[in-house]
């Protein structure tokens, strides 16, 4: 790498505080940084935040925690899913399908059309 700017640094100074550069960016960032107090400041935040991130918990890699948390998950879920409807009888259905007066009409000419073949027959 040529001379540095700050606004360089200011680019690369996340992979520098990461260890991800190569020997050479890396050589020229400490140059940089070793005449350069603003870039210094930065680059001492960034490993300060570097550090803290790596030194935080890693979430559980068990299997038995994450089996825990799918039956936790999927408890939840069934719990607050719908529950399929109660079987309905033929008589609710057709209440469903036709009004009350119409039923009731269709009852009456039923029973009168039997009367009348009754009386025929």
């Amino acid at each position: 790498m040529s001379r540095l700017t700050c606004w360089i640094v200011s680019e690369t100074i996340s992979a520098y505080s990461d260890g991800e550069l190569a020997d050479s960016e890396r050589l020229a960032i400490q140059k940089h940084l070793a005449s350069c107090e603003a870039c210094r400041r930065v680059a001492a935040r960034m490993t300060d935040v570097a550090q803290l991130a790596k030194s935080l918990q890693k979430p559980p890699s068990d299997l038995d925690a994450l089996s825990d948390l799918e039956r936790r998950v999927m408890g939840s879920v069934l719990a607050t899913s719908p529950q399929p409807p109660e079987r309905m009888s033929f008589r609710d259905r057709l209440h469903d399908w036709v009004p009350d007066p119409v039923a009731a009409s269709v009852a009456i000419v039923f029973g009168l059309l039997l009367g009348v073949l009754r009386v025929v027959v």
